[in-house]
């Protein structure tokens, strides 16, 4: 399947080079969340399973999707911080941590 970002992907490919390859991309800015376990498919934040297709529109429609998206884009946005946490990038205390 050929990528609808094609286009903006190759226009910009000096930077995206830097990098090698999509999985480096992705570990680089630690967006692995956003990925399968294989690394195969990006995630849907309306249901997190794997894209397969780009359907039109191409934003939620109904309350329940937006409730779905809004969720599901809310976990990552933790995901990705507890990740950096962890990796000591965050001079910012976790919210586990007892202020004295």
């Amino acid at each position: 399947m050929e990528s609808p970002l094609a286009n903006r992907l190759n226009y910009y490919s000096d930077f995206f080079e830097l990098f090698g390859d999509f999985d480096t991309y992705l570990r680089f800015f630690l967006l692995d969340d956003l990925v399968t376990a294989d690394r195969a498919s990006v995630r849907s934040f309306l249901d997190g399973e794997a894209v397969t297709s780009f359907p039109a529109p191409a934003f939620v429609v109904t309350p329940s999707e937006y409730t779905a998206y809004r969720v599901n884009s809310m976990r990552f946005v933790q995901a990705r911080n507890d990740r950096i946490r962890r990796l000591r990038l965050s001079s910012r205390p976790s919210s586990s941590a007892q202020t004295h």
